[in-house]
């Protein structure tokens, strides 16, 4: 969500982490909850975010399907098989993010 405090603290994290993993495979893709197509346009230029965003405005069981409860930000690790590795809510360290990155190789 654009309004998120943490997302936007967590996001300079994202962009870090899916450039030194692009080489072994990594997609970082972040889905806004709440906002429209502009909004997150406007948002991703303004903190300079290089990873795809997606609308997640009205899409209730795609959000659901993925953990998502009214608790942001939450993370979904998904392995290259689709299955779920993990889910994070809230923000975490970079140590954490990149342990958790090497597990799904």
């Amino acid at each position: 969500a654009t309004w998120c405090g943490p997302c936007r603290l967590e996001m300079p994290q994202l962009v870090e982490l899916a450039a030194k993993f692009k080489d072994k495979g990594l997609q970082v893709i972040g889905i806004s909850v709440d906002d429209k197509p502009d909004d997150i346009r406007q948002f991703a230029a303004e903190y300079k975010v290089t990873y795809p965003m997606l609308v997640g405005l009205g899409q209730d069981a795609l959000l659901r399907s993925l953990g998502y409860e009214e608790t942001v930000p939450i993370s979904v690790l998904i392995r290259a098989d689709g299955t779920v590795h993990s889910t994070l809510l809230g923000i975490t360290t970079t140590e954490d993010w990149e342990k958790r990155i090497r597990e799904l190789f």
